[in-house]
């Protein structure tokens, strides 16, 4: 049985109105779906329609409601109503419940969940439940935050967050001067456009890339090899160059300082480059082009004072930040934990000792006084120093008193999320999440697509379905494709990446060119 209806439809708030040809799916119930002329119906997906025809879904610019906001903190009881929490439709008693954060008046940092009801989302009501006694609480508070309610401990503040956005003030203005200079002398475009030439050379001689494996496990240089060594070395070069950009252990600046590891690398480069002018593997001037081409596209950048002597003040302040980073055990350069150093709590004494020897440390250096960045980091270590180090909570239980150390950052779904990323990079090779949110946006209008009916008949071309356009799709010509496809000049040649990942790759590349005229 098929009814048919014209139905406006409430997507959120967004309005829908399509004529619809509407029953209910074997997904959804055995019997037809009814809906009553004039009642809205969410559609947010298909599930309630078995078949469609001549009629397309549309979505419409949001309307907020007129009357808003619907939830408002009551006077004189709470401080506020903020959607922190969950809202629900429940079919038994007919109401909408919602679960919402709000704080109790005279409370300076009260923390409560609230409990209110609606019979239609709009208006709403806040029942008294008597769940939390011995409080001057609104009567409809669920529950309210022990830390702060029962034992009068102030807030805790994540220490990530806290030394992230010390770290930022503390480095960001000469961080964002290096990134603008890299910027204005466009040397990644340069540097990818001269790997690219050197490319193409290199993929009439792929058996070079074992040549420079063997090279730089020590084995000597077949003498028939060496007049292809210098475009070999620069573009290796340069992708160890270009891989500064990406250094880093997945926590952001300013734990993460990838554009100076990039202008770090750049002078570096420029520095081999230079060694490598003077090594004469066959005494042919000509086999030199490539260093010479690549030295005056770095000419100009290795010139620029200003970065130079940005890089030199940054680096200073560096120290001073992993000092206090180290202290604090967060974010360590060697853990694959996550937040916390080697993944474990510590003890907030032993922590808070270590970050006062830092502070002293800190206010007793000889530039302290002319040290505006200083004395601002040292001014928010000590407006935050008691919420920092607070006290662990004393909880009575039935067998006790136990003491409880709140976690040292809020940001717990971290390591879950940075394990599932790992993971995923180990199982797909790609390393890069937005890379794969920006290809799943670009393809959905494709997808899209196949539900198009004259797109598809363009598509299937007398075909009755895809399996039978596929199934005329010659294998080798494919494999061709795919092959092209795979051999793009951009792409670094697998055996070349571990080399260019190792730290030292440029000292181990001029030892292997040094001891090959030796």
């Amino acid at each position: 049985m098929v009814d048919r209806f014209s139905v406006s439809v409430w997507i959120g708030p967004a309005l829908v109105i399509a004529p619809l040809t509407l029953a209910a799916s074997a997904a959804w119930a055995t019997q037809p779906a009814r809906l009553e002329p004039g009642v809205h119906q969410l559609f947010l997906d298909d599930v309630m329609v078995a078949e469609r025809s001549n009629v397309i879904s549309t979505m419409h610019p949001a309307r907020k409601f007129e009357g808003n906001p619907v939830l408002m903190p009551e006077p004189g009881v709470e401080t506020y109503a903020l959607l922190y929490g969950t809202f629900l439709y429940d079919e038994e008693v007919e109401l909408f419940k919602a679960w919402y954060a709000t704080g109790r008046v005279g409370s300076k940092m009260c923390w409560c969940l609230g409990y209110a009801t609606s019979t239609d989302g709009i208006h709403w009501e806040k029942p008294d439940l008597d769940v939390v006694a011995g409080l001057s609480s609104p009567a409809n508070v669920v529950v309210t935050h022990p830390l702060i309610e029962n034992y009068g401990v102030p807030d805790f503040i994540c220490h990530f967050h806290f030394l992230r956005d010390i770290g930022k003030d503390f480095l960001g203005t000469e961080y964002d001067t290096i990134r603008k200079r890299l910027s204005k002398h466009g040397i990644s475009a340069k540097l990818r456009y001269r790997a690219k030439q050197l490319k193409a050379d290199l993929d009439r001689h792929p058996e070079l890339i074992e040549v420079l494996q063997c090279g730089i496990e020590n084995a000597l240089l077949p003498a028939e090899a060496r007049q292809f060594m210098p475009v070999l070395n620069v573009y290796a070069l340069i992708q160890w160059t270009l891989r500064g950009k990406s250094e880093g252990h997945g926590y952001g600046f300013p734990f993460d300082r990838p554009h100076l590891a990039f202008a770090k690398r750049i002078h570096h480069l420029h520095s081999e480059v230079e060694k490598f002018k003077t090594i004469q593997l066959r005494g042919e001037r000509k086999d030199y082009k490539p260093y010479f081409k690549v030295y005056l596209d770095l000419e100009k950048i290795i010139k620029d004072r200003t970065l130079g002597k940005t890089v030199s003040e940054i680096e200073e302040k560096i120290t001073v930040f992993e000092k206090l980073r180290k202290a604090m055990r967060i974010a360590a350069t060697s853990s694959r934990h996550g937040l916390n150093d080697e993944g474990q709590k510590g003890n907030i004494r032993t922590i808070e000792k270590r970050v006062k020897t830092f502070r002293d440390w800190l206010t007793r250096h000889k530039d302290y006084p002319q040290n505006p960045a200083a004395q601002k980091m040292i001014a928010q270590i000590d407006k935050y120093w008691e919420k920092l180090f607070a006290d662990p909570i004393a909880v009575e239980t039935p067998t006790g008193p136990i003491l409880i150390q709140p976690q040292r950052t809020n940001n717990i779904l971290e390591q879950f999320f940075r394990s599932l990323k790992r993971a995923s990079r180990r199982r797909t090779g790609n390393a890069s999440s937005s890379r794969m949110l920006r290809t799943i946006l670009a393809e959905t209008p494709l997808v899209r697509n196949l539900e198009n009916p004259s797109y598809m008949r363009i598509l299937l071309s007398g075909k009755a379905s895809l399996e039978e356009v596929f199934a005329e799709v010659d294998i080798d010509t494919f494999r061709t494709a795919f092959r092209e496809a795979q051999d793009v000049p951009e792409k670094i040649p697998s055996k070349l990446k571990p080399l260019i990942a190792m730290p030292d790759f440029p000292e181990k590349l001029l030892s292997m060119a040094q001891k090959a005229v030796a």
